[in-house]
């Protein structure tokens, strides 16, 4: 499938020992962890109505949960939707206000 990612099975113990074995189990958790890191922060610029977001995780099919840190945040949430998305980037639409405080912790499927 194309844009998913891929998690090879984990190895299963040896019968003899086999010094690549450990190497295997690690660079599988590795992967996991790597999904697993996937908050990041972002403040929504004032007096704009778009916002562009960067980070290395970002896909085109990375899907973004946004969670407000601030009241101001929080009124804005419902007029949030993402446009321009690519590999490392985001364009975040939203309501254009004076506040500067528009904090908000970002999910990132994908």
């Amino acid at each position: 499938m194309s844009g998913s990612a891929y998690f090879p099975p984990v190895p299963s113990a040896p019968n003899a020992w086999d010094p690549n074995w450990a190497a295997r189990i690690s660079e599988g958790l590795n992967l996991v962890i790597r999904k697993v890191n996937n908050m990041a922060e972002i403040t929504l610029g004032a007096g704009v109505a778009t916002t562009v977001m960067e980070d290395a995780r970002l896909s085109a099919f990375s899907v973004l949960f946004f969670m407000p840190l601030t009241a101001n945040a929080a009124a804005v949430q419902a007029s949030i939707y993402v446009t321009a998305q690519g590999n490392g980037h985001a364009t975040i639409n939203h309501t254009n206000t004076a506040n500067t405080d528009q904090n908000f912790r970002v999910g990132i499927a994908g």
